[in-house]
């Protein structure tokens, strides 16, 4: 799926387009999981809006609990495990998608066998709130508290569980590629401000 243009392009440019870069099954999943997630927070009397800035994250949520010792972050298994539980499935499964899917895309874009994953969230709009649900064009890297990694490259990976369009909240890459609504971008943390991206 990721052919040699797009490594081009990410290395030249900073980001690139994969369009249908998952299957119907797939985005269910994660739509599916998203909306698990929602519901629960809203049925926790969770404003997703005003008290999360649209941003779930599954692991600090509340959905799940938080687990009894921090092996699930040095150990494969015990994060599927636990990250698995959230929705599962009989086809496939989110951690199939991150430490899969994903992690060989990174690892392609990044020329790198060594791939980490930092972090996973959901961004949740609910319908009309453009006017105060609006994200700014940011490098994830401005955020981290370890100055240490700061200047570590990495990738945003923006997958679209909707259909989108620039009047519902898309991301919206302005350059060569006026016009083009990603169903998936990636975007190295370069340092650089190439891509100004706006979301309505």
């Amino acid at each position: 799926m990721l052919t040699d243009r797009h490594c081009r392009e990410f290395k030249e440019k900073g980001y690139t387009i994969l369009l249908d870069a998952l299957d119907k099954q797939q985005v269910e999943l994660l739509h599916n999981e998203a909306d698990e997630l929602a519901n629960y927070l809203m049925s926790e009397q969770v404003d997703l809006v005003k008290d999360l800035g649209c941003v779930l994250e599954p692991w600090t949520c509340g959905y799940i609990d938080t687990p009894k010792t921090k092996e699930y972050k040095v150990n494969k298994q015990e994060y599927a495990k636990i990250r698995d539980s959230i929705y599962p499935s009989d086809h496939a499964t989110v951690s199939s998608l991150l430490f899969g899917t994903y992690a060989i895309w990174a690892s392609q874009l990044l020329n790198s066998k060594y791939i980490y994953l930092l972090n996973e969230q959901y961004i949740v709009k609910p319908p009309l709130s453009s006017s105060y649900s609006q994200f700014a064009w940011h490098r994830d890297s401005d955020y981290y508290h370890d100055t240490s990694i700061k200047n570590q490259v990495t990738i945003a990976c923006w997958t679209a569980l909707d259909d989108v369009n620039r009047l519902n909240g898309t991301v919206i890459v302005e350059d060569d590629h006026k016009g083009i609504y990603a169903s998936i971008l990636f975007s190295a943390d370069l340092g650089q401000d190439k891509i100004t991206s706006t979301f309505s």
